[in-house]
């Protein structure tokens, strides 16, 4: 989404949304000519609470996406007439690097072997910190052939990269308790960063039942659009590490009132 002042600058934030695109752009005009025409910049926490409680939107994924995507915008536009990177607007910087992770490396067959060979590669590319989803397609409950091979999976990558190298497994939010329970038990050996959403967030008052099982720290909540949608992750310590996506959870405004709060 681009915003453009009358002074001619113009500020870009991301409103991709991967399966309702023209939902999302047609809020986004809709929203602008109502909220937009006339406001001043500067004013983020204002233009914020007139999108989210002006449209009604508490929540929702349409609506989170594009209020994020306008927040990133009014923050360019800030930048740009300062002179200066957004993160000099939101506090300053805290460190001189920040370490990543490779994700969506391990394309192709979905055997121990091919997920070694893959994350051989992406390690001699540069990466220490490597993310993958072992499951598949399962959903649920898995099989015992099935759950084998996730964890043979685990096991290859690991003994592929070695022990300096992070490895994070993700669950997309889709197992079921116990079954949770069993996959983090299985991975212990593998020396695990996070869990990434082992249940459906439905579920959100059983993850601790999970965390309490596991030594493994659990991580989630790139979904929530707002400090409202994160406080049950909050009252029930539902997770160790929180996990906002700038482009989903109301931008660098909201992001960093969820920061706070997590902290």
């Amino acid at each position: 989404v681009r915003l453009t002042t009358s002074e001619g600058l113009v500020g870009v934030g991301e409103i991709t949304h991967p399966f309702r695109g023209v939902e999302t752009c047609a809020l986004a005009r809709n929203m602008g000519e109502r909220h937009l025409v006339g406001a001043d910049p500067f004013d983020t926490e204002e233009i914020w609470l007139r999108m989210y409680r002006g449209d009604f939107l508490r929540g929702g994924d349409v609506g989170g996406i594009v209020v994020s995507g306008v927040d990133q915008a009014l923050h360019d536009i800030q930048g740009k007439f300062l002179g200066v990177p957004v993160y000099r607007l939101i506090g300053g910087a805290c460190r001189d690097q920040i370490p990543v992770y490779a994700n969506g490396w391990y394309t192709g067959e979905r055997t121990p072997e091919r997920f070694g060979e893959l994350a051989r590669d992406t390690v001699a590319s540069g990466y220490s910190a490597l993310k993958l989803d072992p499951f598949g397609a399962g959903l649920g409950e898995l099989s015992r052939s099935e759950r084998r091979l996730s964890i043979d999976i685990v096991a290859a990558v690991r003994e592929a990269v070695g022990p300096d190298v992070e490895l994070f497994v993700e669950g997309h939010a889709r197992f079921v308790v116990h079954e949770a329970i069993k996959i983090a038990t299985a991975l212990e050996p593998y020396d695990i960063g996070w869990f990434e959403e082992p249940l459906p967030w439905t579920h959100v008052t059983r993850y601790p039942d999970v965390g309490a099982r596991t030594s493994i720290p659990i991580s989630g909540g790139e979904h929530f659009h707002n400090r409202y949608e994160y406080a049950p992750l909050f009252e029930h310590n539902a997770v160790n590490i929180v996990q906002p996506d700038l482009s989903m959870v109301g931008g660098f405004t909201e992001m960093r009132k969820i920061s706070a709060i997590a902290e």
